[in-house]
């Protein structure tokens, strides 16, 4: 979900090499880590400050406020990428982050947007994805993963069922998540953003795409991803199993 969908994917990864530094947060000796991978609502498009950093108004920057001291946050959203794509990326721009000096490292994967809107997959197909990717995380590191379901969303170049198909997805994602992550954070689930039209909400979606949130959106995903990774935390990891 490019600000324009138009926008050719080798420029996308060209531009992407800004977004490869750690834009984080940081106490002076950080004890845990959250590594926020996914599309342009981790980005942050249209938040009116921080876009592609863990500052300001974007979800990673929210979380990093309500984790406080003592947590690493880092965005590493990448806009207009579907979930393979964002997968093959991470091989080489988040598996190093990992770091087994630290108490916790989570990892946060909010995508499969862009795989139903842009890239006119079904609901089931964009789960593979997000699935395949978070079994690949797990191969090469003992990260906590959290799995966010999605907000509905009706950007103008978007199939009229992008809804259904993220019910399908949602639907997917909680009946599964326990195979291969270790927690979810359930947008869908809250009527703000799931609800049947909710995207059409200008509180909390843009006005103009229905698909980017807010400044108030995005300060909700943020607080919903601070009390699902402090619930985690503590836990020992889920290892990935086999489907």
């Amino acid at each position: 979900m490019l600000k324009s969908n138009l926008r050719v994917f080798a420029f996308v990864f060209s531009a992407s090499s800004l977004l490869l530094a750690p834009s984080a947060m940081d106490a002076q000796t950080p004890a845990a880590q959250v590594i926020c991978n996914g599309d342009s609502l981790t980005f942050g498009s249209h938040a009116s400050k921080g876009e592609g950093t863990a500052t300001g108004t974007t979800y990673p920057g929210v979380l990093a406020m309500r984790l406080g001291e003592g947590w690493k946050v880092t965005n590493v959203g990448l806009p207009g990428w579907p979930t393979e794509g964002i997968s093959n990326h991470a091989k080489d721009h988040v598996d190093p982050l990992y770091d087994p000096k630290l108490k916790e490292n989570v990892l946060i994967i909010m995508g499969g947007t862009n795989n139903m809107g842009i890239y006119h997959q079904d609901g089931a197909q964009a789960y593979a994805h997000v699935e395949e990717y978070c079994r690949a995380r797990k191969a090469a590191h003992p990260w906590k993963i959290l799995i966010v379901t999605l907000p509905m969303a009706a950007y103008p170049s978007y199939a009229k069922d992008f809804d259904a198909k993220a019910t399908t997805y949602d639907t997917l994602v909680r009946r599964n998540w326990r195979r291969f992550a270790d927690g979810v954070v359930d947008l869908q689930a809250d009527p703000r953003f799931g609800a049947p039209g909710a995207e059409y909400d200008s509180r909390y979606f843009d006005a103009k795409d229905h698909t980017h949130l807010t400044d108030a959106g995005y300060q909700l995903v943020g607080e919903a991803a601070a009390k699902a990774v402090t619930k985690i935390i503590g836990r020992p990891t889920r290892e990935a199993q086999q489907p």
